[in-house]
């Protein structure tokens, strides 16, 4: 079992449906009734993945904020989601969920936290050895690695808007080569 997933909730449902998609995607499976009881864990190692409602959410990001978190919500708490995701949620899934529906989606979420964490080497002999490459390190770099990783799989159009000289092209050129490489997997 290489992926991990911690799920934090109360609901014993939830649970369930979640233990048994781990189980069909073989990846290890770990389960705290609260943020309280996850904070040793977190601190020790982050998980491949965290599964959480919107309020456990908010708490991880600001802690922990390199965490991959795929969050669960109710129909009507649809702007929660949304909110979410532009705060760096991977995806959301709304209750009720099918065993289906969480077996997909932790293992698209567990393909993006992959592709977030391990990063793309490219031994094309095609490119120039010194073509630009994104680099760093901080946290805003990790957070636009993540929305690359995010965006480039999807069939989708992407404005990249900022100052001059701050790479815009070079994150077009890293969502068109990850999307392709993407697509070959």
């Amino acid at each position: 079992m290489d992926d991990s997933v911690l799920l934090i909730t109360r609901d014993g449902r939830i649970a369930d449906k979640a233990h048994h998609a781990c189980l069909d995607l073989k990846a290890e499976f770990s389960r705290v009734q609260s943020l309280d009881d996850a904070a040793e864990l977190l601190d020790a190692r982050l998980p491949d993945l965290i599964l959480c409602d919107y309020a456990t959410f908010e708490q991880v990001r600001q802690r922990w904020p390199g965490a991959c978190v795929l969050i669960y919500t109710e129909p009507r708490d649809s702007e929660e989601a949304i909110k979410a995701i532009k705060h760096g949620a991977i995806d959301y899934l709304v209750r009720p969920i099918s065993l289906e529906t969480m077996i997909r989606q932790i293992r698209e979420a567990l393909r993006v936290s992959h592709d977030i964490n391990v990063p793309a080497v490219f031994d094309s002999p095609s490119e120039s050895p010194d073509i630009d490459r994104i680099v760093g390190e901080s946290a805003p770099m990790r957070e636009l690695y993540k929305l690359i990783g995010l965006i480039a799989p999807r069939d989708v159009n992407v404005l990249i808007t900022g100052e001059s000289g701050t790479g815009k092209e070079m994150v077009a050129r890293a969502l068109v080569r990850i999307g392709e490489i993407l697509k070959c997997v």
